[in-house]
């Protein structure tokens, strides 16, 4: 039986995509999508093959988690879950990325299994692209090429028994600290920190400037990047100039303009991108 192809919807501008399913089921093909105002898109293109056999109680299962974010997370992200199938699916990954030309552009974000499921969920990376993300054509190429390679990896009937989704991180991506910081330096970020952390910006005024809107309790700070000290293990950050850190006149204020906060990576617990929409 011949190999079934991804159905394709026709694609929005890439300035209006927010995200793409793209559906290749054994026996029929289907597909969606879904566009918004956001600049960068978060494609994706999903397998759903015939349910798998069910696993061994003895079995190591995997957690069927995302990989770890933070500072606590790995370079590339990469959890194969203690299973064989997922051992082969991150080789097949690597290879494809490495061997085909026309995938240079792309790198491994995160790679995620979910033994008891069957499921596979792969993220690639586009460093050269402010955003990060690769275009709903790359991931296709992408999707097609890792199928073979899985298909020879793990083999033809335990590939088949295994759900994959190929996406791009999307727009407002979780960050890895401190790694990732100086790279997305140009773009807002929605900034997480420890109780102490978050007192002392409010003290300093960052997180609820006069004349400006008042910070939800529990709400991230909007802030930009100005530099990573590793050596130190600190991060300065400035607020950012989005529309909600702005105050009535529609502009940030002088004490904002001027506002720091200096806070150990430590005190960093989450950082994902801002869309100011």
């Amino acid at each position: 039986m011949a190999r079934p192809r991804p159905l394709l919807a026709t694609p929005a501008p890439r300035s209006a995509i927010r995200g793409v399913v793209l559906t290749t089921p054994s026996s029929s093909s289907s597909s969606s999508s879904r566009a918004a105002s956001s600049p960068p898109p978060a494609a994706a293109a999903r397998q759903a093959p015939p349910p798998p056999p069910a696993a061994d109680d003895d079995e190591d299962e995997g957690t069927g988690e995302e990989p770890p974010e933070g500072a606590a997370a790995t370079a590339a992200g990469i959890s194969t879950g203690g299973v064989g199938w997922g051992e082969a699916a991150a080789a097949a990954a690597a290879a494809v990325l490495s061997a085909d030309p026309a995938l240079a552009g792309l790198a491994l974000w995160s790679l995620a299994t979910d033994a008891r499921a069957a499921r596979l969920s792969i993220r690639l990376d586009k460093p050269g692209d402010p955003f990060g993300s690769p275009s709903l054509d790359e991931v296709a190429a992408f999707a097609a090429a890792f199928g073979r390679a899985f298909e020879e990896g793990a083999g033809a009937e335990v590939a088949a028994g295994v759900e994959v989704e190929v996406s791009s991180p999307g727009a407002e991506r979780t960050l890895r600290v401190p790694g990732d910081l100086p790279r997305f330096a140009d773009l807002p970020m929605a900034v997480t920190l420890s109780d102490a952390a978050t007192a002392a910006a409010l003290a300093g005024g960052c997180g609820a400037p006069k004349g400006g809107p008042p910070r939800p309790p529990g709400s991230p700070f909007l802030f930009s990047l100005v530099q990573v000290d590793e050596a130190a293990g600190t991060v300065e950050w400035r607020p950012a100039d989005v529309r909600a850190n702005r105050g009535p006149t529609g502009r940030l204020t002088k004490a904002q303009k001027d506002g720091r906060v200096c806070v150990g990576v430590e005190a960093v617990l989450g950082v994902r991108l801002w869309l100011d929409v």
